[in-house]
């Protein structure tokens, strides 16, 4: 695995798309003050996954793109590639056999103004931790051996030894295996604290479960209740059901009854009715012939009393003629 190429655009003071080539030989970058050494090693360890602001020599992770200068204008993002010749098939990006295949390997990273970041492997998109992983025991990482900045030397020198036994691990091939270790031992963990978790819940759900166990005898109880008190309603509407067919057939037969004696003593007021008509029509006869007799009467009384009146008169006459 040797790195080809690096290519960068819009980073730092590269306005321009700029493509350096690490060809057969090259190991060190020098030049004058200023001429933005530091900026193609800060180009590295971004596009290998720093994210640090401090770390590259800025105050936020905006500062890496670049800002303008006179007469040009500033970028909208900044773009970097590292291109490797993987003829060894020590880069396997995906971790998979297939991927020791490709000659070459390119690792990019964008960043936009509008806070939008993305890591390209081969021009795909990935994750930092794919690409740290495929980077493991090779020496290339933001904080690896494979890049050293100009005082990194004096700064190794003065490290602590568990600094530099990580150099050396990773320069021995073993870090890979560490990494892996302190990933199982994570999971582990996370595991075990699940583990707690799930034994919390479990017990949580015995308690839950004999709470609902008490409640699924009082469930079943009430439901033996229920279809209990269910038959005896039924049996007692249709006992009352029963009943009032009995009541109705009596009332019936007493509505009957009712109903022809009702024709009965109707069909005597008919009657008594067409009597009491003829007897108030022989009434009224017998009236008229009342005052029939009353009108004779009173015609006879009034000849009487005329001829009274003149028996009287002829008496008088005679008595004085006599």
């Amino acid at each position: 695995m040797k790195l080809k190429k690096l290519i960068v655009a819009g980073f730092k003071s590269f306005a321009d798309r700029t493509v350096f080539e690490f060809d057969e030989g090259v190991s060190c970058i020098v030049g004058p003050n200023g001429c933005g050494k530091s900026n193609v090693v800060d180009a590295i360890k971004w596009v290998l996954g720093e994210r640090s602001a401090k770390n590259l020599r800025g105050t936020e992770m905006m500062d890496v793109i670049f800002n303008g200068a006179a007469g040009r204008r500033s970028s909208g993002m900044a773009e970097v590639t590292l291109v490797f010749d993987n003829s060894d098939g020590r880069l396997r990006p995906g971790g998979s056999e297939e991927g020791a295949e490709n000659r070459e390997v390119s690792v990019g990273r964008r960043l936009y103004r509008s806070g939008q970041s993305e890591y390209l492997v081969n021009k795909a998109p990935a994750r930092l931790k794919d690409i740290r992983e495929m980077f493991l025991d090779t020496g290339v990482g933001v904080d690896a051996y494979s890049v050293i900045e100009q005082g990194q030397v004096g700064a190794f020198l003065q490290s602590s030894q568990d600094e530099r036994r990580n150099v050396f691990d990773e320069a021995a091939g073993i870090s890979r295996y560490k990494a892996r270790r302190k990933e199982a031992e994570r999971r582990l963990e996370r595991v075990e604290q699940n583990l707690l978790r799930l034994n919390d819940i479990l017990a949580e759900v015995e308690k839950r479960l004999r709470s609902i166990k008490h409640q699924a005898g009082r469930a079943r109880s009430y439901q033996s209740y229920s279809e209990r008190l269910a038959e005896l309603r039924a049996l007692y509407l249709l006992a009352q059901y029963h009943m009032f067919q009995s009541q109705r057939r009596d009332l019936q037969k007493r509505l009957d009854a009712d109903n022809d004696a009702l024709a009965s003593v109707q069909s005597m007021i008919d009657r008594l009715e067409a009597a009491r008509s003829a007897a108030q029509v022989e009434a009224d006869d017998i009236r008229r012939t009342e005052r029939d007799v009353e009108s004779r009467i009173a015609s006879a009384s009034a000849a009487i009393s005329s001829a009274e009146e003149r028996a009287e008169m002829l008496t008088a006459r005679v008595q004085e003629l006599g």
